[in-house]
Order: C-alpha cells, then structure tokens, then sequence
C-alpha cells in the first residue's frame, strides 16, 4: 500500500513539474493569446475574447455569451488557456442533453481531452474554499 501511495504522489510530482514547465513555455503568462483580447472562431462564429479582471467575474475563472467570452487575467497561463478552451466549447456547444450539468460535463471534458494538464491544473485551482462554495450554489440553484 505504501508503495502505491509513494507511485502516486510521484505521479502527481512529475505533472506538476510538467505544468510549471508548459507555464514557463507560454512565457510566464506573456503569451498575447492568453493576455491581449481579440477574436476567435468556433463552429463558424466569431467570437469576442476578453481577459478581464478578478474582480469582474470572480468567483468565476470564465463566462461565456452568445459569441463572446470572458477570461480572468489573475490566472496562471495552463489554467487561462484551459478556461478560455472550456468557455469557447460553451458557445459552440449545441447540445440540450443533460442541462447546465451535461453542458458543464461536455464543456471540461472536450478541451480536456486535448489538454489534460490543463483540466488538472484547473481542477487544482478550484479547490480553495470560496471556489467549492462557488460550484455547491451553483449545483443548488441549477446553472
């Protein structure tokens, strides 16, 4: 057992390093993709993409509109360039299956597949207190 458990948190040592290296490799957040708003295009639409600040969204990392999302800047490059993948799979997402929940299923697991350190980094980033308050409203309420 002990041996698993030593297994694993080297498992989860290696892609945290990994995680910081990509960070570093997007240039420490300089990346103009993941700083300067602009355009992107999704199933054919144009669609507005602003990095906003915390104080804006948050407890939000993301929102996303009919063709137009937002970002929070205050994230790190992996968790930014995740988020900003999850709120772009929202606007072209055109599936009613499942509700809010199946949206919110389909829209971590589809970028996650392509950036699984990413949805990992995301994951981590949601673990403070204010954030799991955030998502047991959100559950409560339905959206």
């Amino acid at each position: 057992m002990k041996r698993k458990i030593k297994i694993l948190l080297l498992i989860i040592a290696v892609i945290v390093v990994y995680a910081l290296a990509q960070d570093q490799a997007l240039g420490g957040g300089k990346d103009p993709e993941l700083t300067d708003s602009g355009e992107a295009e999704v199933s054919g639409i144009s669609v507005k993409v602003n990095y906003v600040p915390k104080a804006m969204i948050s407890p939000a990392f993301g929102r996303s509109f009919l063709n137009e999302i937002e970002v929070r800047t205050d994230l790190s490059p992996r968790v930014k360039r995740f988020v900003r993948s999850h709120e772009l799979y929202h606007v072209g997402d055109r599936s009613y299956w499942g509700g809010w929940l199946g949206r919110e299923i389909r829209a971590n697991l589809v970028p996650g597949l392509k950036d699984p350190i990413g949805l990992l980094a995301a994951i981590a980033a949601s673990l403070p207190p204010e954030r799991l308050s955030f998502y047991i409203q959100r559950f409560k309420q339905g959206r």
